[in-house]
């Protein structure tokens, strides 16, 4: 008997069940991605404890990271970069092409997000144009 029973389902892309699935579920909220001010609060705490450079401009980083996931990232999103600057900083320790010492800036993440479009050109992967780090 699965009475009194909860369900829950999430999806990132609404529409993407079949009715059939859909009829299964009693109610559908949808949230939406974090505003401006929450996204900050996102990136903050995925920084927290990291060696951050004074010259670090937070700003810059979401203006990056919008431009990147088309001007709507996710929490998701903005920690999915922040593991893939933290990611590219143990590989440039490994190297030898950093020291222990080494404090993130800006750079890291528009040098991440530069990687993860394929080339050095600074396109979206829609084929727009996108300006890293610029306001």
């Amino acid at each position: 008997n699965m009475h009194g029973a909860n369900f829950m389902n999430q999806m990132n892309l609404e529409g993407f069940l079949d009715n059939a699935v859909l009829s299964r579920f009693g109610e559908k909220m949808c949230i939406g991605t974090p505003d401006p001010d929450a996204q900050m609060k996102i990136l903050d705490i995925k920084l927290k404890g990291l060696p951050i450079s004074e010259e670090m401009n937070k700003e810059k980083v979401l203006y990056s990271v919008r431009n990147f996931y088309a001007g709507n990232p996710s929490g998701r999103d903005i920690d999915n970069i922040v593991q893939d600057v933290k990611t590219s900083i143990l590989v440039r320790l490994r190297s030898g092409e950093i020291d222990g010492n080494y404090k993130l800036t800006h750079n890291d993440f528009d040098y991440v997000i530069k990687r993860k479009l394929g080339h050095q050109q600074g396109y979206h992967m829609n084929g727009e144009k996108v300006e890293l780090g610029t306001k």
